[in-house]
């Protein structure tokens, strides 16, 4: 099993939406990604609530069987599609990919 975490410091107001909505919007598409490509094992988005300097607004994690399935995904045109809108409403972000050990 692969895991895919992302951490985001989400803009303040971008797209014409302010922070709250922007995180909102975000899940929703994200949640979406899963029905769209079986590949995505699962999805786990939370925001966070601490606000100091080194705090990150939300939290992805997303479970795929294999580095192939992860990758695949990456380049699908759904993710970029997806991509394309998060890239605008976010700063700061953090990635980290890793194999889950039995």
């Amino acid at each position: 099993m692969v895991k895919h975490i992302t951490l985001w410091k989400l803009k303040d107001f971008a797209l014409g939406n302010d922070k709250a909505t922007n995180f909102e919007l975000s899940k929703q598409q994200t949640l979406e990604l899963q029905k769209d490509f079986p590949k995505l094992r699962s999805v786990e988005i939370g925001r966070g609530f601490k606000s100091g300097p080194n705090d990150y607004d939300i939290c992805k994690i997303l479970t795929f069987d294999s580095k192939e399935d992860l990758e695949e995904f990456l380049a699908s045109p759904i993710h970029q599609k997806a991509h394309a809108f998060n890239k605008e409403i976010r700063g700061e972000r953090a990635v980290i990919d890793y194999v889950v050990e039995d």
